[in-house]
């Protein structure tokens, strides 16, 4: 397998810089770059030795483009730092932000995440192939159990009450479900087919 080269153009990087090694006002240069990104201040870190590690910024930067390590460099040469790094998903690298895959580490709240630019961070978990058809048993229980006959109401239902169930039903998993919703509707509407024909031979209507 050929070795990850960093130097390739990609759209979202990430580096750490130390406060204390910043210029004054390093927030107010993020802000001017006018590039999404997010950073977060690590001030509560320890090592393995339980021994506390200097406080850093973690920054990731999403553009809407791809950019080279030069160019990358380029806009952040202000903070002094010479390792940039390529993200290669920018889900991962919002939830090691906060640690979140990580209980050996410090937790940090996502709310403490700063966001500039209008970027939005997915701090959302992946499913397992084992979680995701557990899931979709309990929709299909759902569906049986309140007598769903529109996709749009368990999309409704799983907007207000669950975001997990809201997570697969933004995948492909979503047709899986829908045509048995569609299924269940088709079947509904034979059987009060059959019923009607058979109250009309019986003379009943």
């Amino acid at each position: 397998m050929a070795k990850y080269d960093p130097s390739k153009r990609k759209p979202c990087w990430t580096f750490v810089c130390y406060p204390e090694s910043l210029p004054e006002g390093w927030e107010g240069m993020m802000r001017d770059l006018h590039v999404p990104i997010a950073y977060v201040l690590h001030d509560a870190d320890v090592d393995a030795d339980g021994q506390p590690v200097k406080p850093h910024v973690h920054v990731v930067a999403r553009y809407e483009s791809v950019k080279a390590l030069s160019q990358v460099r380029e806009d952040f040469a202000f903070t002094g730092v010479e390792f940039f790094e390529p993200v290669r998903s920018f889900r991962t690298m919002c939830r090691y932000l906060c640690h979140l895959d990580d209980p050996s580490k410090h937790p940090y709240p996502v709310d403490s995440v700063v966001r500039l630019s209008g970027i939005t961070c997915d701090f959302s978990r992946a499913l397992s192939k084992s979680e995701e058809l557990s899931m979709l048993a309990d929709m299909t229980a759902f569906v049986e159990d309140n007598d769903v006959n529109e996709f749009a109401a368990l999309w409704n239902y799983a907007a207000r009450n669950n975001s997990d169930w809201l997570l697969i039903l933004s995948s492909k998993s979503a047709y899986g479900i829908s045509q048995y919703i569609r299924s269940r509707r088709c079947a509904a509407r034979t059987r009060q087919v059959r019923e009607a024909e058979q109250l009309a031979a019986a003379g009943l209507v």
